[in-house]
């Protein structure tokens, strides 16, 4: 068993939502509307998601993203508090 240290490197958000994924991929959701993949094996974040709505750095109010869910593909989906669902793919982390 391996535990990640959600709590390090700067993540420091109240976590609201995970999900295992295929290919040893965790995705954690916080309460500042990010989201990020883990790659398992290495413990180390693979991209930081943002909102398209609410991109990193403005000046408006992020929804907490309470649900992740994987596909049967490289892709998951987010949904967050004003009732958006995006739909990413993890080998580009593009929404």
């Amino acid at each position: 068993m391996r535990v990640l240290e959600v709590g390090s490197g700067g993540y420091n958000a109240g976590l609201t939502s995970l999900a295992f994924g295929p290919d040893g991929i965790l995705a954690t959701a916080d309460a500042n509307g990010s989201t990020y993949p883990w790659n398992t094996t290495t413990g180390s974040i693979v991209a930081t998601l943002n909102d398209p709505s609410n991109p990193a750095g403005s000046n408006s109010s992020t929804p907490d993203v309470l649900s992740v869910a994987f596909g049967p593909d490289d892709t998951f989906a987010t949904g967050d508090l004003n009732g958006n669902t995006y739909l990413w793919r993890i080998t580009s982390g593009q929404s």
